[in-house]
């Protein structure tokens, strides 16, 4: 049995507010809509649970509100594998617009060496060849990034799904991790079209590439290369939709359907993540709807 493992150093809490016009400079009136525990890794391991996929979370959390965090996650049903540090989760306000433009505030994290290496251990000491890390999220104020991505090429056997602004060129390529699936500002970063931005980070060592083009689906380059559209939907929250996709896509692998039904699978998890409020998962029952309905 394959062992699905997030690691999360940088969580947060996810608050989210509804104006009708967002005001820089002055006033602006703000209806809050939730509160939910989040981080990319958190997410992801959320809409693994809705996919049908056991998995844990690694989580490294501030101890000022660890226990909130915590309790939260267990209200959900996520299994966590929590390690305390000093201070605060951190917290990342979205406040959207009637015309359906958000804007993102974020706190930031500390976290101490002894903390991430306790978790680095646990995380490790919980897989074996074969299993899925998927190492997410940009990294708190206190890491030193060379300690992460000797930790994450230094894990053998284990396939590595990473979606992280904080690595770059070098660290991917130490890495070489199995998946990796930047945005189309990231991929772009890598080269003048989805193509060439694609070929660069598989001459990297990655085996599975997916950028995430927002409504307009997606580009994978992996054994085959194509687009994948996205299903037009009613979109409510864009936010964790990328880490849906990744859990759709891993949920697919699983369960060892060819490349383009991961793809179209980890498309259909994707939207149907932006037709709920806030990072709550996508529905199975959706996913399914989206890809019975659609030929994308």
């Amino acid at each position: 049995m394959i062992v699905v493992i997030t690691l999360t150093l940088n969580p947060a809490f996810d608050i989210y507010y509804e104006t009708v016009r967002l005001v820089p400079g002055g006033e602006t009136r703000a209806k809050k809509t939730g509160r939910f525990i989040g981080g990319k890794g958190i997410n992801t391991s959320r809409a693994l649970k809705s996919l049908g996929v056991k998995n844990s979370a690694a989580v490294l959390l501030g101890r000022d509100n660890a226990d909130e965090f915590i309790k939260e996650a267990e209200g959900e049903g996520l299994c966590l594998i929590p390690v305390l540090t000093g201070g605060a989760v951190r917290e990342n306000i979205t406040v959207r617009e009637n015309d359906g433009r958000e804007t993102r505030i974020s706190t930031d994290f500390f976290a101490d060496e002894g903390s991430v290496a306790e978790v680095l251990r646990k995380t490790k000491a919980a897989l074996s060849g074969g299993d899925i890390l998927v190492f997410s999220g940009s990294l708190p104020k206190g890491i030193e990034k060379e300690k992460i991505t000797d930790f994450l090429s230094g894990l053998s056997g284990v396939k590595i799904a990473l979606d992280s602004k904080s690595m770059a060129e070098e660290d991917i390529k130490k890495i070489r991790p199995w998946l990796i699936k930047p945005n189309e500002e990231e991929a772009l970063a890598f080269g003048d079209t989805y193509k060439t931005a694609a070929a660069k980070l598989k001459s990297l060592g990655c085996e599975n590439v997916i950028i995430s083009l927002g409504e307009n689906g997606v580009f994978y380059s992996g054994a085959d290369e194509f687009f994948i559209k996205a299903p037009k939907i009613c979109a409510l929250s864009t936010v964790g939709a990328g880490d849906s996709l990744t859990a759709g896509f891993i949920a697919s692998h699983i369960l060892k359907r060819s490349e383009r039904e991961c793809v179209r699978f980890a498309v259909a998890a994707g939207s149907a993540a932006c037709e709920k409020a806030g990072t709550a998962p996508p529905d199975m029952s959706e996913v399914t709807r989206l890809l019975s309905e659609n030929t994308f």
